[in-house]
């Protein structure tokens, strides 16, 4: 095993798309947090504004906002993944009855942010570099590379453990196993978001797509592990998985848990296909801008490299006014003015000079140009040409030649992989010790946590092995494993969508507002047709929808609880509050699925609502009563 990761880790690729990954996957992880700031009074408080958590996080939040940030930028890389991480133990791999699977997605991809090179490309860290040990005889280019070990550990565990896992428990279902995996949950109202008009309706409303996609993913999460290793599978596996995770957005309320592993996918893209579109940048005939700049001023060999670094399509062209004199576009321009401004040429042959350069570089980006068209506005354009004026005339004017300053050597980071720290022990030897180790523990503590997962579980049982003493051995050490690696990496059983998830899941509830004037209005909870709302999505669907609301019966301790919270939060959030507050509580009965039924959704969207019950908030208590005749849907009265 060290020897073939050894192998891995001297070989270096492109690290463009693990930089990539980093701004796709923050910006998912965001998202994320913002939802989590929005609802965090509903998600933290013991009762929503009512009985508020002791602790208020809202500064917390803001600090993770700049610390998401700081991660999609790459400023401050490896202090800002310590903190995100930390944010992570704290709000997301700790908690209970909001948690939902992308968590585990989040803590195992936060925790590898830690020891990935996530800021080798596309990065303010890399300009800092440049910066650092740039001068007027010598442009630093940091290391754009990384060990291929870089992007295959995330995979294998982010994605390729999951979908084991998963697999061993899809295999004893009924529903999966007959092809109707992905059909099966999307068929139920209070769950699915599809409609028949729409395009997760027309896929599960035709027969053959449902059990080809059904089979597909079964099939797909078994042969995933093996393949993905190799480089011929990894276009298909990319387009498989991104294409069956955007249809999990079309189909269930849970974004971010479809774009945060799409993210994660973006690092099986094979690096040749950036190397072949930056050859395609690159063989542009001519550049957008020409810009003519001192190449003896500092100052002007820092805006060169700032420009440079942020211009990503290549669109502009840097031409030192030494070296260019005679150039027909400037011959004609004095040596004197040339040296005190920064003068630009377009492909048409249009000169600008001062801040109208910068107008120029900004609109030739194409990305930047919103801050093109701010400085062109009235009034920001002449502030702006102060500010451009007063740099210009109060910049350092001593400029870095062989007579004033000669040429100094930048002490440019040696590579650490060649720091001996004994005679025969290297900094890279400590490393592929390190990861051969940690991907050891990694694997060990999956299979650990895998062994009482589905299959594996009840054919250990079939045996009769989990009743040897060994056997409880086995268990209570793979229940310790979960317990420990689930909150710290991750790491889990991952039964996702099985037979238990829906077993008698007859019934819909929803919950509308009374005003004292007669006026109802629907939370936003659950709508007219039975499917979520908008304030369930993400974590917040997982908690209504399997949770307060459930399979086998209604758990009446849960729905109290969870009404109580809902209609407090939304309450306060609507200026309505909780001194005097009347809600009518509705189910809408349905038809548990059987076998594949064309429009079978829309059918049981059209059922009739009935009144459960209704919730009362007087002087900021909660009262509820369900009407008696309904008393069989629930499990466990409240």
């Amino acid at each position: 095993m060290k020897a073939l990761f050894s192998k891995w880790y001297d070989k270096k690729i492109d690290a463009t798309g693990l930089a990539l990954f980093r701004i796709f996957y923050f910006l998912v992880f965001f998202c994320e947090i913002v939802q989590m700031f929005y609802f965090k009074e509903l998600i933290f408080d013991k009762i929503p504004f009512v009985d508020p958590y002791e602790i208020n996080f809202t500064w917390a939040f803001y600090a993770w906002f700049v610390c998401i940030w700081c991660l999609i930028l790459g400023l401050k890389t490896r202090t800002m993944a310590i903190v995100n991480y930390a944010f992570t133990l704290v709000f997301i791999s700790t908690m209970t009855t909001y948690e939902y699977h992308v968590f585990y997605t989040y803590t195992t991809v936060n925790f590898f942010c830690l020891v990935l090179p996530v800021s080798k490309r596309f990065s303010l860290d890399r300009l800092l570099l440049k910066l650092k040990y740039s001068n007027t005889k010598f442009e630093y280019e940091p290391p754009a590379t990384t060990t291929i070990l870089s992007y295959t550990i995330p995979i294998l565990v982010a994605v390729a453990f999951v979908y084991t896992d998963s697999m061993l428990y899809k295999i004893t279902s009924d529903f999966w196993m007959s092809g109707l995996g992905v059909w099966y949950p999307s068929a139920f109202p209070q769950v699915s978001i599809t409609s028949s008009s729409g395009l997760g309706g027309g896929l599960v409303n035709n027969y053959y797509l449902a059990k080809f996609f059904g089979y597909l993913t079964v099939t797909f999460e078994t042969v995933f592990i093996f393949t993905f290793w190799f480089r011929r599978f990894r276009a298909p596996l990319l387009i498989i998985g991104m294409g069956l995770h955007l249809g999990i957005m079309f189909t269930f309320p849970i974004p971010w848990f479809a774009l945060a592993v799409a993210a994660t996918y973006i690092l099986l893209i094979p690096v040749a296909w950036y190397r072949k579109m930056g050859n395609l940048v690159a063989k542009r005939s001519a550049p957008l801008l020409v810009v003519y700049y001192d190449e003896e001023c500092p100052l002007c060999i820092r805006t060169k490299i700032v420009v440079s670094h942020f211009d990503i399509l290549k669109t502009i062209e840097f031409k030192g006014v030494q070296s260019n004199r005679k150039n027909e576009a400037i011959a004609a321009i004095a040596l004197e003015e040339l040296l005190d401004s920064i003068y630009s040429v377009t492909a048409k042959g249009k000169l600008q000079c001062g801040l109208d350069t910068y107008v120029q570089i900004l609109f030739k980006m194409k990305y930047t140009f919103l801050l093109a068209l701010l400085l062109k506005l009235p009034g920001v354009y002449h502030l702006a040409q102060k500010v451009y004026q007063y740099v210009a005339a109060n910049r350092n004017v001593a400029r870095c030649t062989e007579d004033s300053c000669g040429y100094i050597a930048p002490p440019v980071i040696a590579n650490p992989d060649e720091i001996k720290l004994l005679q025969s022990l290297t900094i890279r030897d400590v490393r592929v010790y390190g990861i051969t180790v940690g991907i050891g523990v990694l694997v060990f503590l999956q299979l650990g946590i895998s062994y009482t997962s589905g299959a594996a579980g009840i054919a250990m049982e079939k045996i009769g092995f989990s009743e040897t003493t060994v056997g409880k051995l086995f268990r209570a050490t793979s229940a310790k494993f979960n317990l420990t690696a689930k909150p710290l990496l991750g790491l889990t059983h991952h039964p996702v969508f099985m037979d238990s998830h829906f077993s008698n899941y007859v019934q819909i509830v929803s919950v509308i507002y009374q005003s004292g004037s007669g006026e109802e209005v629907r939370l936003p909870i659950i709508d007219e047709r039975g499917s979520p709302d908008y304030y369930i999505y993400g974590a917040n669907w997982v908690k209504w929808t399997f949770r307060v609301n459930g399979p086998d019966g209604i758990n009446g301790k849960e729905l109290r609880k969870g009404i109580k919270d809902f209609t407090a939060f939304w309450a306060h959030k609507n200026n309505i509050g909780t001194e005097n507050a009347t809600f009518k509580i509705e189910v809408k009965l349905i038809d548990m699925p059987t076998s594949f039924e064309v429009d079978f959704t829309d059918k049981q969207r059209k059922k009739p609502w009935n009144t459960l019950g209704q919730a009362k908030w007087e002087n900021n208590k909660f009262d509820i009563v369900f009407k008696e005749e309904y008393h069989y849907l629930f499990s466990k009265l409240y």
